[in-house]
């Protein structure tokens, strides 16, 4: 695709303390040099997996009131070019974003959605099954492009998805244009990969695994694809370059010792990023 300037409207949770959320998607962003909107979804102390915390969602009302402001302000020049969303609060949070992002593509055809579905981990869901429903029928089939790591997918398809070719069929099987599977399968000994399914092709980049490492690299992946496709990068090599930006983030982070991403001092890797990682096409079966 080429390049298209213009601001990007995120939505997802915002931590007190902490990088995952919006507060992994805000330096992603400032990193690429795109301007970003942001709406939150809830406050948190930080991530859940911290421990227990006062969650506070933003009031229905609020968020819907927030989202029709932004859609009806006519300043944004040029206008919103994409939509992130990641973590939501609740079905009524998933309700009006898919309105938001209706009213937009209406207005703006050409505008781009990115949904990451934040609904669960190795451990299983971790948001209520109606928020999960609600995603696969409200949001998936709007979406552009869209991120769940290998178990979310299994929870969105509810399939086991024990191998990539699992995976693949299962992406395929939603139809959407673009789906990176993030934590896919690596082929290597000690590695995970994220896979590429788009314009029937399937790409996977390989990184080593990075053992304790700290929460937040989905958001932070989710955050570099998006803006890497909008700089005009093909998908193959937005993904190449956001996993090696994140696989770098996580293994520095951690040998400075750190248990969140060291995103304030490791901005480098946003940028130009220097870990080696490994890319290669996979054959799409007749039955993906």
């Amino acid at each position: 695709m080429t390049a298209i300037e213009g601001p990007v409207i995120a939505m997802s949770s915002m931590v007190a303390h902490g990088t995952v959320g919006l507060r992994a998607i805000m330096p992603a962003m400032q990193a690429r040099q795109r301007e970003l909107i942001i709406v939150p979804t809830a406050l948190l102390p930080w991530h859940p997996g911290r421990g227990a915390g006062t969650l506070v969602p933003t009031d229905k009302d609020a968020f819907r009131g927030l989202l029709d402001d932004l859609a009806s302000h006519n300043r944004f020049d040029p206008p919103t070019v994409a939509v992130l969303s990641g973590w939501l609060a609740h079905e009524d949070q998933v309700e009006a974003l898919a309105g938001f992002v209706e009213t937009l593509k209406a207005r703006w055809p050409e505008t781009l959605y990115l949904c990451d579905p934040v609904i669960g981990d190795a451990k299983g869901a971790y948001r209520p099954k109606s928020v999960i429903d609600a995603m696969t029928k409200r949001l998936l089939p709007l979406a552009d492009i869209a991120t769940p790591n290998r178990y979310e997918l299994e929870l969105l398809t509810g399939r086991k998805l024990p191998d990539n070719n699992a995976l693949l069929e299962a992406g395929c099987a939603l139809g959407l244009p673009r789906l990176v599977i993030t934590s896919a399968f690596g082929l290597m000994a000690g590695t995970i990969g994220n896979l590429l399914i788009a314009n029937g092709c399937a790409h996977l980049t390989e990184n080593r695994i990075v053992p304790d490492a700290p929460h937040g690299p989905g958001d932070l992946f989710s955050a570099l694809f998006l803006a890497r496709l909008l700089e005009g990068q093909s998908d193959a090599k937005a993904l190449s370059a956001a996993t090696a930006s994140v696989f770098e983030m996580l293994a520095r982070s951690r040998k400075a010792g750190h248990d969140e991403l060291a995103l304030a001092s490791e901005q480098a890797c946003l940028v130009r990023p220097m870990a080696m990682v490994t890319d290669r096409s996979l054959a799409l079966s007749a039955n993906a």
